[in-house]
């Protein structure tokens, strides 16, 4: 099966977007939707969530509104309760997206591009993506890229950022990490942002559909 990539992009006003979808979901995931400060924050959860469901329908060919139930244990990439799916989620500026794959955990991140100084995210950084940016013509977006894949190689492995983000240098394809090799693959969702999926082999094929609400 090829990588399933689903994202949408919220609509500006988030809050009818909130009143009619929100109920579509379970209770338990509607009240820790609700516990985000901001309507936008907020959508966006719900968003992640309406895409995994239709991608998990779209894998198991049940067109049901059933949700699956996700599991998350202290250092652990958050799983699915007795499903064979690997999924990848995540959010940024208007942008909700996730990922599915069958046969290994994958790894998703998104930024919004924007103007930004690199030189705040040094304690994170390799020392060969700092050379690299300090290269670039473009290195607000080109450090969004690095910093996407570099998330979404953490985010393969369950890991947060910590000590070791700095001996991963994501200018390499494969990139080591934990002496584990990870495969990272650019998406190209939206001119607007940056976006990038990772795992430890290559996907042979790529799915990616946008979805509107």
């Amino acid at each position: 099966m090829p990588l399933l990539v689903r994202y949408c992009l919220l609509p500006v006003n988030p809050v009818l977007f909130l009143e009619t979808h929100l109920p579509l979901l379970p209770v338990a995931l509607q009240d820790t939707i609700r516990t985000y400060a901001s309507p936008q924050e907020r959508a966006l959860r719900l968003a992640g969530k309406l895409l995994l469901q239709r991608a998990v329908a779209e894998f198991s060919g049940n067109k049901g509104d059933s949700f699956p139930e996700i599991v998350h244990l202290p250092g652990q990439k958050p799983h699915f309760q007795g499903l064979p799916l690997h999924f990848g989620i995540a959010h940024s500026g208007r942008m909700s997206a996730v990922a599915l794959h069958t046969e290994q955990p994958v790894g998703l991140d998104i930024e919004a591009l924007h103007p930004l100084e690199w030189l705040h995210f040094d304690p994170w950084l390799h020392e060969s993506e700092k050379e690299t940016l300090c290269d670039s013509p473009t290195p607000s977006r080109h450090f969004l890229e690095i910093w996407t894949r570099k998330e979404a190689i953490l985010k393969a492995t369950g890991s947060g950022i910590n000590a070791d983000f700095t001996t991963l240098d994501a200018t390499q394809n494969p990139a080591l990490f934990k002496n584990q090799l990870f495969y990272w693959q650019p998406l190209h969702l939206h001119p607007e942002y940056a976006a990038t999926v990772a795992a430890q082999a290559k996907f042979p094929e790529t799915d990616t559909q946008e979805v509107f609400f």
